[in-house]
């Protein structure tokens, strides 16, 4: 049996990208984000063999589902630093919290993996221009998600070149999410 294989280039990638959010557009028109979601993810990540393709597919994806994260992250902040919640509320929110920002952690982790493997793809505009059309059109929540994760694919890349830092790698989620208050 041949298995053909794709050849990836920048119109691959851009390709994939626009079908990726004309089907979004269209299926959330007629039967609402959370479908047009599961579709997406259905037909161009968990039936995608081709790594890169896959991320195109992830990373659109989940962009308004984490835009919407962070914004629910920022409500939950608010309240947990205003100090008017009950002891109920305050457990409750903390958890809300929490659970969220591991979601934003794993779609960050998400992003700077498509960046670091596909960069050479697409420009920062035309990543920031699809995540702001696959988000519904926030654009400061794309321009955000793209200027920290380029930093941090930047920064990384930067201490790779010190002779000081031997194995330098990235931390992983759960690293991420470590409280750091309480870990000394």
């Amino acid at each position: 049996m041949d298995v053909m294989v794709v050849e990836v280039s920048r119109e691959t990638i851009k390709r994939r990208a626009e079908e990726v959010l004309a089907v979004i557009a269209h299926i959330r028109a007629v039967e609402g984000m959370k479908e047009a979601i599961h579709v997406v993810v259905e037909r161009f990540v968990d039936g995608e063999s081709h790594p890169e393709l896959k991320r195109v597919g992830e990373v659109l994806a989940l962009a308004r589902r984490q835009a919407l994260v962070q914004q629910l992250l920022d409500v939950d902040r608010e309240a947990l630093h205003h100090g008017n919640l009950s002891h109920e509320e305050l457990i409750s929110t903390g958890h809300h919290y929490e659970m969220l920002r591991h979601q934003a952690c794993s779609y960050n982790h998400m992003l700077r993996g498509f960046i670091e493997s596909c960069s050479q793809y697409f420009s920062r505009d035309e990543l920031m221009e699809w995540l702001t059309r696959a988000s519904l059109g926030r654009e400061v929540w794309a321009r955000g998600e793209v200027t920290g994760a380029v930093s941090e694919v930047a920064l990384h890349a930067a201490l790779q070149g010190l002779p000081e830092i031997r194995n330098l790698r990235y931390a992983s989620v759960e690293e991420d999410l470590v409280d750091r208050k309480s870990v000394v």
